[in-house]
């Protein structure tokens, strides 16, 4: 027998209980079942209270009180699902997702994954940054996320763009990219929010965000189409750029000095839809509407900008091309020519002026938007516009057509080239224009319940 029966005294005189122990059903017993008085005096289960099973089973109140889970309880399934309450207390993500609204924006959306056990599936925004995580608050931070996509994009645009042009010694190829480089950049800002699902990403959209893609998406296609059909049609390179293609080693230079230029022109351009599609909830939380003064009158005057300047634009191409299928070889000063000496430049600077107003007017503004109506104004007037466009108007007329570079002199002394004079008070062409912008206005009121 064991040196306890034997010096039990030694033992804190207390007498070892000398009655027979309860048998277990294998035979054996541990020290546990004889002594069990000296074990805080709690009755151990016997052999046949035992069965095969895991101790936290049986002593299931040593752990905290807690009731553990039976095996009809636990499914299989991760531990997460069953004891998510010890996971810091955040819920658990559902199956179902949950409908877009401003205040969710930030949040990563959960999709379906009733038949997947994997942990990932269940609780993947754990594991899988979102499409759209959380945005530095700063102009930096938004800049960040808006401004660096675009370059990027344009920039592999403008790549492309270049290695053709090359190729096939079109230079013309560039202008493609003015249309479409901003309209690119700004559905996929607006589309990586919702998993690039076009019907999702549409119906998630405020209101005043589907007002501005909708007016871009329209800039752009038309102005893509005037170009490439008039480019279709001529069958060979504008004749701005053939004087700039005979210049020695002008195809080495021209990616650094024209096609990356003008791809970071783009992306700036493209600030009002990138950082309002980007990153709305920053926008709405650092420009509150009560604190921007003439919020009320920002949104219809800008709707009034755009559709006076898409008229502006439609009716000048459209008057030109009429002038030139009648075989009228004079100067074209009618119509809307009659204004400025380049009206759908002024309507295209009209058109971007507009964006960052409906946006102010949304609370959807930043100040960094207001560059995007400036670097395409600056672009119009000083680069690439109606200053490229006169010298080569000029240079042609004075070697080809001196009765036409006459008109065209006459026609610079008599007409702004950009911005009307106030003599034009008294031009009805004038005040067709200014009425279709009202009456576009009207018409948004209108659509406002549609979209």
């Amino acid at each position: 027998m064991a040196e306890q029966d034997t010096l039990n005294s030694h033992f804190g005189g207390n007498r070892i209980p000398t009655e027979k122990a309860p048998s277990l059903t294998s035979g054996m017993r541990a020290e546990q079942d004889t002594y069990r008085s000296y074990f805080g005096d709690h009755s151990f289960p016997t052999g046949k209270m035992v069965p095969p099973r895991a101790e936290q089973e049986t002593y299931g109140s040593a752990f905290g009180g807690n009731r553990i889970p039976t095996e009809k309880m636990v499914p299989p399934r991760a531990e997460q699902e069953t004891f998510d309450s010890a996971f810091g207390g955040h819920p658990i993500p559902t199956e179902k997702p949950s409908k877009f609204s401003l205040s969710s924006l930030g949040k990563a959306s959960t999709s379906n994954t009733s038949h997947s056990g994997a942990e990932q599936d269940r609780y993947g925004s754990h594991f899988i940054p979102p499409w759209n995580p959380q945005v530095n608050a700063t102009a930096i931070g938004l800049l960040q996320r808006s401004f660096l996509p675009a370059i990027a994009s344009n920039t592999s645009l403008s790549l492309i763009s270049y290695t053709i042009a090359r190729l096939t010694n079109r230079l013309e190829l560039k202008d493609y990219l003015w249309p479409l480089g901003p309209l690119i950049t700004s559905w996929t800002a607006a589309l990586q929010r919702q998993n690039f699902d076009v019907s999702r990403t549409w119906s998630s959209l405020a209101y005043p965000q589907k007002l501005i893609l909708a007016g871009l998406t329209a800039w752009s296609l038309r102005l893509f189409y005037r170009i490439a059909s008039r480019s279709y049609a001529r069958g060979e390179d504008d004749p701005r750029y053939t004087g700039m293609k005979e210049e020695p080693g002008f195809w080495n230079k021209s990616l650094f000095s024209m096609f990356l230029p003008e791809a970071l022109v783009q992306s700036v351009i493209s600030l009002p839809f990138t950082m309002s599609l980007a990153a709305p909830e920053i926008l709405i939380a650092t420009s509150p509407l009560p604190g921007n003064p003439g919020w009320q009158i920002a949104g219809p005057a800008g709707v009034f900008f755009f559709a006076a300047g898409y008229a502006l634009e439609v009716s000048a191409d459209s008057q030109l091309e009429s002038h030139k299928q009648s075989g009228d070889s004079g100067l074209l000063r009618e119509g809307v020519w009659s204004i400025v000496r380049h009206p759908n430049y002024l309507g295209d600077a009209l058109i971007h002026a507009s964006f960052p107003l409906v946006l102010y007017g949304a609370g959807l503004f930043h100040p960094l938007m207001l560059l995007a109506p400036a670097a395409n104004y600056a672009f119009l007037r000083f680069v690439s516009g109606d200053k490229e466009n006169e010298e080569t108007q000029e240079e042609r007329y004075s070697k080809t057509d001196g009765a036409k570079y006459a008109q065209f002199q006459q026609y610079k002394s008599e007409k702004n080239s950009f911005w009307p004079s106030p003599d034009e008070l008294q031009n009805k062409w004038l005040w067709i224009i200014a009425g279709i912008g009202a009456g576009g206005v009207a018409l948004e009121r209108g659509l406002r319940e549609f979209l």
